[in-house]
């Protein structure tokens, strides 16, 4: 197994077994994927939930994790992965996607979903529950198929 898929697969199974940073690797390492390359290569197969921050002892980030570590069967579920960007230990390529293509401030908390097709579905600067997350995903017309195939 190459080193990229092995990654891939400790960032899944870390992400299923507790939300740990998911994008702590090493920063600028040149055979290290970048965030664009984690999400097209997750395309079609999972929700992304990213969380960013500034830091990692701001009261929303830590309030955003809190709840999700509470639904983890629920996240499970609705083939979530969940992805933690730090700004401040990000590279120049990873903050240039995040403030170009998300639209995302690096001096606030920002929560944003991806669904399965790598569009933003929902992006806010505050927590956002799980009753408005899994709200959110239930909607979306292919998770209504997936729901009807269980």
């Amino acid at each position: 197994m190459n080193r990229c898929m092995k990654l891939f697969r400790n960032l899944v199974l870390a992400g299923l077994a507790g939300l740990v940073p998911l994008l702590a690797r090493a920063q600028n390492s040149n055979n290290q994927m970048s965030l664009q390359q984690i999400l097209r290569t997750h395309q079609w197969e999972k929700r992304i939930l990213l969380l960013c921050t500034s830091d990692t002892r701001q009261a929303d980030y830590l309030r955003q994790k809190e709840i999700l570590k509470k639904e983890e069967a629920g996240l499970k579920e609705r083939d979530m992965l969940v992805l933690e960007m730090v700004y401040d230990k990000a590279t120049q390529a990873d903050k240039d996607y995040l403030e170009k293509e998300l639209e995302i401030k690096p001096t606030k908390f920002t929560v944003v979903l991806l669904g399965k097709d790598g569009g933003v579905k929902l992006k806010q600067n505050q927590p956002l529950g799980t009753e408005d997350l899994f709200g959110t995903i239930d909607a979306m017309p292919m998770r209504k198929r997936e729901m009807k195939d269980e």
